[in-house]
């Protein structure tokens, strides 16, 4: 659940500067540029 609310809050932060992206595209590849870091910064543990 923990693990969950992070993955939100870091979408919402996302969401909340993504004001000035151009397209979709670009606000989807952030988010998951972002997961991408959380998977690896998890696994390294």
């Amino acid at each position: 659940n923990g693990f969950l609310e992070g993955i939100i809050g870091r979408i919402k932060k996302i969401k909340s500067s993504a004001y000035g992206y151009r397209s979709w595209n670009n606000f989807t590849e952030r988010i998951n540029i972002q997961m991408f870091w959380l998977r690896a910064s998890s696994s390294a543990k």
